[in-house]
């Protein structure tokens, strides 16, 4: 990465921006020493571009801190520091993205609640009983499965 980084010298792929995280404010670019942790929010749309990204940055009229930035297929995806406004939301709406905030991100280390489709119709398959069987091999065996059956 060079020692000094513009906005000339990004490529129109942000996925492939040398340098993340930086900080993007107008034709200034500057590379950052930025450990973003579980916060931030996620702006994502289809042909989000160097050119639009910026041009969705100046409507806003504010700086950027792009953390990370990766490509889902058709969909340019872009996790940003700090909160998400709505100001920030409703410009995006507007630009024709998305935006989703990454304040409570699971994570396995903190109990919680996992609800899934017991009918297959969003995953095409019956997987419930296979995660169950995988949490209970773990376990050494202990417990039992819905129907009562010990295994």
């Amino acid at each position: 990465m060079p020692n000094s980084l513009t906005w000339c010298d990004l490529p129109e792929d942000v996925s492939l921006w040398p340098g993340l995280p930086l900080s993007l404010s107008g034709d200034e670019v500057m590379p950052l020493d930025y450990h973003a942790g579980r916060s931030g929010w996620l702006l994502y749309g289809r042909g989000l571009d160097k050119r639009r990204l910026t041009a969705w940055q100046r409507e806003l009229g504010a700086a950027l801190v792009i953390v990370a930035s990766w490509v889902v297929e058709d969909y340019q995806v872009i996790r940003l520091a700090g909160s998400l406004t709505l100001r920030a939301t409703r410009l995006a709406h507007e630009a024709g993205l998305d935006v989703a905030p990454l304040g409570k991100i699971p994570h396995l280390r903190t109990p919680g609640l996992l609800v899934m489709d017991m009918d297959s119709t969003a995953i095409q398959i019956e997987c419930i009983d296979e995660i169950a069987k995988t949490g209970r091999n773990r376990r050494n065996g202990v417990g039992s499965d819905r129907t009562g059956d010990a295994r």
